[in-house]
This record gives C-alpha cells, sequence and structure tokens, in this order.
C-alpha cells in the first residue's frame, strides 16, 4: 500500500514539473510573437467594450 503511494505521489511530481515546463515554453513563445497580435488582441478588446 505504502509503496503504491509513492509510486503515484512520484508521478504526480513528473507530471507537475512537465507542465511547468510546457507552460514556460508557451509563455516563451508568447513573448516571442511579433507586436501585430498583440495590436490585434487589444483592438478586440475595445471593441467588446
Amino acid at each position: 500500500m505504502y509503496s503504491t503511494f509513492l509510486h503515484v505521489s512520484l508521478l504526480f511530481k513528473m507530471v507537475h514539473t512537465y507542465m511547468e515546463k510546457l507552460m514556460k515554453q508557451k509563455k516563451v513563445k508568447a513573448r516571442m510573437t511579433p507586436s501585430k497580435s498583440w495590436t490585434i488582441h487589444r483592438l478586440k478588446r475595445d471593441e467588446k467594450r
């Protein structure tokens, strides 16, 4: 019973670190995108208002 718990916790840790890596990659990609996409985003926001 205890060994299975350890195994699950290890898996959870691995998944957590993997998700963090993915999030970091997404953030980097968002930063690397051109400013044009940001201006379009702002325009859409203004239209919603």
